[in-house]
């Protein structure tokens, strides 16, 4: 089991490497992303040119299908499938294949929340920086953005598809799971996890085109518009999963 689960991480990061590469053909106007798994990687800088809708639906697809949102699903569901989790699912590739179902479904479910709530009330899906300097400053905005979000005419309000998409997910999604896992408590949980990851995922959003200036990425170097002073920076060479 343990020799399989190495073998399983292996190719999921070669997978993602490969993805990476594929990601430096697509849209490079104002946006750059993050060569790390897990964290969703498009991020937006201050000035900007809002999507349309076709672009936020093209989006939504590609962080649900393409292979770095394929390969981070993967490496999940094998650490669930390595931690036996859920319990009550066999092991073995059927075990594997209905842990990486799950969480596909659950990306799937949470990105149609948030691009129908998107559209229909003409908000940004992307993280944008901090238009500020200080550490605190981009910090406090890095978690404000947990429960905010840019407008497309460039204002500021509730991030209410990204709150949508937290908190409706779980009541969708658990109702393939174990009987334990659908209870009212165990969604709130869960919603508010997600909550918690998606500001750990800013910071990293916010403050990774700084960690490329001053070190070489694994993927190539970044400039920060923080470092260069620069408030419309264009796309970053820091691309990948």
């Amino acid at each position: 089991m343990q020799r399989t689960f190495i073998q399983i991480v292996v190719a999921t990061a070669s997978l993602a490497a490969c993805s990476a590469q594929e990601a430096t053909k697509s849209r490079t106007d104002d946006s750059f992303e993050i060569p790390l798994p897990i964290v969703s990687p498009r991020a937006v800088a201050p000035v900007y040119v809002p999507l349309t809708a076709k672009e936020k639906a093209a989006l939504a697809i590609r962080n649900t299908f393409y292979f770095r949102a394929a390969a981070n699903r993967l490496l999940l569901a094998s650490i669930d499938h390595a931690f036996d989790s859920p319990s009550e699912w066999p092991g073995g590739m059927k075990g594997l294949g209905m842990r990486f179902g799950d969480r596909m479904g659950n990306l799937a479910t949470r990105q149609a929340i948030e691009l129908g709530a998107n559209t229909l009330l003409h908000t940004e899906p992307r993280y944008d920086v901090c238009d500020c300097s200080s550490a605190w400053g981009r910090t406090r905005h890095a978690w404000k953005r947990v429960l905010t979000t840019r407008t497309d005419a460039g204002g500021e309000t509730v991030g209410i598809a990204r709150l949508a998409g937290d908190f409706g997910t779980p009541w969708i999604t658990r109702t393939w799971l174990p009987d334990r896992y659908n209870t009212t408590s165990d969604k709130l949980q869960s919603s508010l996890t997600r909550m918690a990851v998606r500001g750990a995922a800013n910071m990293i959003r916010e403050f990774w085109p700084d960690i490329c200036a001053r070190r070489t990425c694994p993927l190539g170097s970044a400039n920060s518009k923080h470092a260069e002073g620069d408030t419309n920076p264009t796309t970053t060479s820091c691309r990948g999963l």
